[in-house]
């Protein structure tokens, strides 16, 4: 599932009732936000919110194929 997957990548994933996952990566996920960006990919950042660092982001819960996308262009 997803959140395995994105834990396979280094992410510590909180649980989730919601249509996206809280992930902590546990460095500053700034430059591979941007990277992704570029790729067309948009990541929500967090580390403008109270007890969040610049390790958190946000990720929304998209299509099987969009979420393969995602883990892959994180290797």
């Amino acid at each position: 599932d997803f959140a395995a997957a994105l834990a396979g990548v280094g992410a510590r994933v909180y649980p989730s009732d919601a249509n996206f996952l809280l992930c902590d990566f546990g460095r500053d996920m700034r430059p591979e936000i941007e990277r992704l960006r570029r790729k067309g990919i948009l990541v929500r950042p967090c580390g403008m919110f109270p007890s969040l660092t610049h390790g958190h982001v946000r990720l929304c819960v998209r299509t099987e194929g969009e979420n393969v996308r995602l883990v892959e262009a994180m290797k």
